[in-house]
């Protein structure tokens, strides 16, 4: 009885870990508190290359600085403005189609990853066309 109220226990706590990870926020690291937030693009969007799209996100304190990733080039770092978005125009630059990650990282005052959180995206070839609406 004992083991399948921890195996219950460890379940339910996995489940909101996912749900969590899957709304786009951060699962605290070291208790410091730190939620990072994609608010755009949605989860697994498809872009075409050149098509620019609205990346915004927001981090509370103790973080200090964003950084903005694509795979692995830094395209931003951004200081902390208690529940300010943060928003950077980007578009997938190559033309081939490929899977890219876009992640967030709250870094400490002392240059220290406090939380980190990912986003794929899909880029499509160049010349694709996507509505991004449903009209």
């Amino acid at each position: 009885m004992k083991w399948s109220l921890r195996a219950a226990c460890l379940v339910a706590t996995l489940a909101v870990a996912g749900l969590a990870i899957q709304a786009g926020l951060a699962v605290d690291r070291d208790a410091a508190g730190v939620v990072l937030e994609f608010i755009s693009p949605p989860i697994a969007v498809a872009l075409p290359a050149g098509q620019a799209i609205e990346v915004r996100y927001r981090a509370n304190r103790p973080a200090a600085t964003v950084e903005l990733w694509v795979d692995k080039a830094l395209l931003a770092a951004d200081p902390v403005v208690e529940s300010a978005e943060i928003t950077h125009t980007w578009a997938p630059a190559e033309r081939g189609a490929r899977r890219l990650r876009l992640r967030l990282r709250a870094l400490g005052s002392q240059g220290a990853v406090l939380a980190e959180i990912e986003r794929p995206i899909m880029a499509l070839p160049w010349g694709t066309t996507v509505r991004l609406d449903e009209r």
